[in-house]
């Protein structure tokens, strides 16, 4: 089970801006030692005069990613505390994400499976190359068989269709950045990690019949000539709807995603020099503010684990800084351990 522990015995100013940075660390060999030898000299700043505020404790299997996690508890969407709790319970993104959040949504994302003899591997997005016109084609041609059973598609952007309908309120989904690229494992296709879901049965044999039916469409064939993989059926994420309005709390983490594609593609060099941007951008930039006296927060995200850092006191005065720097809390820390333990 997640859990998230608040080093209550400091007192923490609401930050003026909060990064998130997902896919900090990934359990990929070649990741554990890149950490050991990137450049990131403002991130080791940053997090040597920040306190460690909370983490959010997890693992692998769990159905939403730790940054997911962090930014639904942040936005209000477990207003319920045993809910937020619930590392098999669906974040329902595509409910919040509407003007009718009380009504059970998710979403559907075109996707290619990757199939062999041992294993079938969900390729990351980013692979697809999937535009608006061909996206809808294929999202127009799954939509009658979804009313069939009651659930309304609409198209939002190449890699998002809205689905509505009763069968997704109870649904248990796995979310796309825990997905992608991953062999999978039958649990995560089973729909019904939030206890009695009625609606599983629709979306397995909504899947089946989508790969049954992209197959058939002339768009694939020209996708195949064009070297681009074929769309071969779609992932459910996102299910569910808001009971009550959500409760923000603070203000919203500004995410950065530029280390997710490298991190879902597997490549670690981009990823590593991703990095390296990030930290003498974002990271450099939020850095400056905190020397400036703004409180900040940043808060990094592996495959299992988050942990947010903030600005202790808003406008430490000289007395302040000095016991600051000697406290033993506040020696410099081992990123490559601490980024390997995420």
């Amino acid at each position: 089970m997640a859990s998230d522990h608040t080093h209550s015995s400091t007192t923490f100013p609401t930050p003026a801006r909060h990064l998130l940075v997902p896919f900090a660390f990934a359990a990929a060999p070649e990741c554990h030692e890149l950490v050991n030898v990137m450049q990131v000299p403002h991130l080791n700043e940053l997090l040597s005069s920040l306190r460690l505020s909370h983490e959010e404790i997890g693992q692998e299997e769990d159905a939403s990613m730790p940054h997911e996690r962090v930014l639904a508890n942040a936005l209000g969407l477990f207003p319920d505390a045993a809910m937020s709790q619930d590392v098999l319970a669906s974040i329902p993104w595509a409910a919040a994400m509407s003007d009718t959040p009380e009504a059970p949504q998710a979403w559907f994302t075109p996707c290619h499976f990757k199939v062999s003899m041992d294993r079938v591997q969900l390729l990351p997005t980013g692979l697809l190359a999937l535009d608006e016109e061909s996206s809808r084609t294929l999202c127009a041609a799954l939509a009658p068989l979804c009313e069939e059973d009651g659930i309304v598609l609409s198209y939002e952007s190449p890699l998002y269709w809205r689905a509505s309908g009763e069968a997704l309120r109870q649904l248990g989904t796995v979310s796309l950045d825990r997905a992608c690229g991953r062999p999978m494992r039958p649990e995560m296709l089973n729909f019904e990690r939030s206890g009695n879901a009625p609606g599983a049965r629709v979306i397995k044999r909504l899947q089946n019949e989508a790969q049954m039916l992209f197959h058939t469409l002339p768009i694939n064939d020209d996708r195949e000539l064009h070297d681009l993989l074929p769309i071969n059926g779609f992932w459910v994420s996102g299910a569910g709807c808001l009971n009550q309005p959500p409760q923000a709390a603070e203000i919203a983490p500004m995410v950065d995603e530029s280390l997710r594609e490298t991190a879902l593609r597997g490549d670690w060099a981009d990823w590593r020099s991703a990095w390296e941007s990030l930290d003498s951008g974002p990271i450099a930039d939020l850095l400056a503010l905190h020397k400036s006296g703004t409180p900040v927060a940043i808060t990094l995200c592996g495959e299992r684990h988050a942990r947010t850092w903030r600005s202790k006191l808003a406008n430490p005065g000289r007395l302040a800084r000095i016991k600051a720097a000697l406290t033993p809390g506040n020696k410099r820390l081992d990123l490559p351990h601490m980024l390997q333990t995420l």
